[in-house]
């Protein structure tokens, strides 16, 4: 009786040097009750500790995407120049060729831009107007970059005077990623 005592949950008689009661397997010390909840003490802490880092990264809040036409007036043609280029081997056709630079004041990054450039002849005259997708464009927020739209011309060369660049659309950079 001196090597026995009671089981601490259906109070049986368990001997002193027993690890668990042989009746109802109730860890008897302090040790063998950690040592047996160990694995899901740690697969808890694991499950809390992912969702906690999940929750910071991602708050689950709904941005709607950052729309180019909220910021149009934040990235602007800063400067542009119209030139002429021979087509090569083709006769009698000619390229325009516009160059120039963007400027970005906005905190947003833009890609992708759609550029028009429109030309006009000494009367003001709209003659020719082209569109051009700059896939691989890019500026960062506070920045500018260069760009420039290459096309054949619809006119004769005497009749360009003049000419206007348009941004009319571009994709947010942080749109995929």
């Amino acid at each position: 009786m001196e090597n026995e005592t009671n089981c601490k949950a259906c109070y049986g008689l368990v001997n002193t040097k027993a690890k668990y009661c042989p009746h109802c397997r109730t860890p008897q010390n302090r040790l063998s009750a950690f040592k047996q909840y160990l694995p899901l003490i740690i697969i808890l802490l694991i499950i809390f500790f992912s969702v906690t880092f999940v929750k910071s990264t991602n708050n689950n809040e709904y941005q709607p995407p950052v729309s180019f036409v909220d910021h149009k007036d934040e990235i602007i043609v800063k400067s542009s120049e119209l030139s002429f280029s021979d087509c090569g081997d083709c006769k009698k056709k000619i390229y325009t060729v516009t160059i120039g630079m963007i400027e970005n004041s906005s905190q947003y990054g833009w890609e992708n831009f759609q550029i028009e450039v429109r030309f006009f002849n000494t009367e003001g005259k709209l003659i020719d107007s082209v569109s051009d997708s700059i896939y691989g464009l890019a500026v960062q927020p506070n920045s500018e970059v260069s760009f420039r739209v290459f096309e054949r011309a619809a006119k004769p060369q005497e009749e360009y005077s003049s000419h206007k660049v348009y941004i009319n659309d571009a994709s947010n950079i942080s749109d995929y990623y």
